[in-house]
């Protein structure tokens, strides 16, 4: 950092990464999760399992959005390259390197790669090996540490794969680094024979320096994320203990943990890469003679010499204004996304969600905001409740059709205006701690905690078509398609809703599991009563691509069941206790042994 140039060259760099990031965050990202479920969509499936993925995989447009994703991941990734290319060569000839510039000089040098057609689809791959392999240990580190993948870990560290893993990832790790350095390596002709020779001799006499270097880099790299990653780990415990209440408290970690690992992971990834490529390109440079110094910056600052003239007024113009839009959309898009709460509930193959049945209703009165709220605290992944419809047609929260079980008014909610309901107090029977608590509107409650939590709405049969219209419209109202799911035992309710939003997902309950359900169309997931579900049951709906939810599971043999045949969703009056008998393993003694370290018991 002691030269001016070199300076300049990290800072431009920061800040182009800074931008290309933002980019991806801001369009990318939502682009390839809409691509996914219009994938689902088209292949007739509700979700991908394990029993499904193969043949999910192997659907033309699956395998089309597949090679997309290759291909668009490295020509970002020979992008990012070019970008690093090009400032290391200002910086060698006392060049200021800013963000513009390398924004636009990338894409110029980009384009100049893919003008050979073939070689440059074979230059991007190359470029994709080379961050693959370079990240291949946060990879690695990042499946360890999620629980959904243990069995793969497992696979792979036994002494063949291990062996074979080591020999394979050598051998394409010098193809790669070679591809890279056809990137990296300026002033090369890529037609020309004889230059890709000098490129590979060169190459050969900077190998031991460069695993040296990439070494020394690498274990670098590895104490100070390291400290930043137990330094984050100690911090997170510290203020969820502080935070939390004790009997929660490992419960909220191990929601946290995993959001956490899987940050760190994605963030370090994307900084080893920038660094490693930095240090090929500048080495490569240092192989050169003194006449090679001066042709090579002859050439290439001919080639960014039109940055100079009148053309780059617009070029700044259009750079503001695409920084301007995606800050913006960065700013929409980070707010929807957490605001859907779909980044909370995210589920991946063979983990079970926890749903708490009409709230906490143990510790709080059934289908209130109290209940909801400890629901929410417990880290429950979603809430199950009741709506029903008033008088006037305000959707509010209720298991039975009248009040008399909770307030022991005889009168019924459908006969009721909502302004009379909220004259009764649901809390008081329960519990003098819950007196004037009063039942909600659905509106309330995506307004008080729409994003913090999934909702399973069970909409009950009155008033079918309307209840399901209201709701509907106020799901789309709130952006809560990816984070809601409405049940019914009503197969036309279900039908209804599909007909509205095709977006939101629906299933059908079923008291007992015959017949043919599985066929159900408007039904992405079945609602089961646990007494009757099967590991046969649940196979077969998977492998249609369609969830088994249980209800209501409370006891630990019947949790420990229901896990072992592979339920997609646990419906329980006891979220804490489920999910510390479905998660208790290894992750959880991990972070008991953190707890008592950071906070030993006096």
């Amino acid at each position: 950092m002691g030269q001016t140039g070199k300076k300049s060259a990290i800072r431009g760099l920061m800040g182009f990464e800074f931008l290309i990031k933002l980019a991806c965050l801001s369009f990318c990202f939502p682009l390839f999760s809409q691509m996914l479920k219009f994938c689902i969509r088209v292949s007739g499936y509700s979700y991908v399992t394990k029993e499904n993925a193969v043949r999910f995989f192997l659907q033309p447009m699956s395998l089309a959005f597949v090679v997309f994703l290759f291909v668009f991941g490295a020509m970002i990734i020979l992008y990012e390259m070019c970008a690093v290319s090009l400032a290391v060569r200002q910086q060698k000839a006392d060049r200021t390197v800013t963000p513009a510039g390398l924004v636009f000089g990338g894409f110029d040098y980009l384009q100049k790669l893919l003008k050979r057609k073939t070689g440059g689809i074979w230059i991007a791959f190359f470029s994709l090996l080379f961050v693959f392999f370079i990240d291949l240990p946060v990879f690695l580190f990042l499946l360890i540490g999620l629980r959904q993948t243990s069995g793969v870990v497992q696979f792979l560290i036994k002494p063949v794969w291990l062996v074979i893993m080591f020999l394979a990832v050598f051998f394409l790790w010098w193809v790669a680094l070679f591809g890279c350095a056809i990137v990296l390596v300026p002033g090369i002709d890529h037609g020309k024979v004889d230059n890709i020779k000098r490129v590979r001799k060169r190459l050969l006499r900077s190998y031991q320096r460069l695993l040296k270097g990439l070494i020394k880099r690498s274990v670098i790299l590895f104490l100070v994320e390291a400290l930043v990653y137990i330094g984050g780990l100690m911090l997170m415990i510290f203020l969820v203990r502080r935070l939390t209440k004790a009997e929660t408290t490992i419960i909220v970690l191990m929601h946290t943990f995993e959001r956490f690992h899987l940050i760190f992971c994605i963030l370090s990834a994307s900084l080893n890469a920038v660094i490693y490529e930095y240090f090929c390109a500048s080495l490569f440079y240092e192989k050169r003679t003194k006449e090679q110094v001066d042709h090579f910056s002859e050439e290439e600052l001919a080639f960014t010499e039109h940055r100079t003239l009148p053309g780059m007024k617009w070029k700044r113009a259009a750079f503001g204004a695409a920084i301007t839009i995606t800050l913006i959309s960065c700013g929409l898009s980070t707010f929807f996304f957490f605001r859907n709460g779909a980044v909370l509930i995210a589920r991946a193959i063979d983990t079970v969600n926890i749903t708490a049945h009409r709230g906490s209703s143990k510790v709080a009165p059934e289908n209130t905001m109290a209940a909801i709220e400890l629901a929410i605290s417990e880290t429950a992944d979603y809430v199950e409740l009741d709506v029903r419809l008033t008088a006037d047609g305000v959707a509010v929260l209720s298991h039975d059709a009248s009040l008399y079980r909770m307030t022991g008014a005889s009168r019924y909610i459908r006969n009721m205006t909502f302004e009379e309901l909220k004259g009764y107090d649901v809390g008081k029977r329960f519990s003098d701690e819950f007196a004037k608590e009063r039942i909600p509107s659905l509106r309330e409650v995506f307004e008080a905690y729409g994003g913090e939590v999934g909702f399973n709405l069970d909409l009950k049969p009155y008033g079918k078509d309307a209840l399901a219209q209201t709701v509907v419209e106020l799901i789309e109202e709130y952006r809560l398609e990816d984070s809601c799911v409405i049940t019914s035992e009503s197969y036309s309710t279900l039908e209804k809703v599909k007909e509205l939003n095709s977006r939101i997902k629906t299933g059908q309950i079923l008291s007992i599991a015959y017949g043919d359900f599985y066929e159900n169309e408007a039904a992405d997931f079945f609602s089961i009563r646990a007494d009757f579900v099967t590991d046969g049951i649940v196979a077969k709906a998977h492998a249609l691509g369609k969830e088994v939810h249980v209800w209501t599971v409370n006891a630990e043999k019947d949790l420990i069941r229901m896990k072992t045949v592979g339920a997609d969703n646990i419906i329980t009056d006891v979220p804490v206790y489920a999910r510390e008998v479905i998660y208790n393993g290894e992750l959880v003694d991990t972070i008991r042994e953190w707890m008592n370290f950071l906070f030993p018991n006096k």
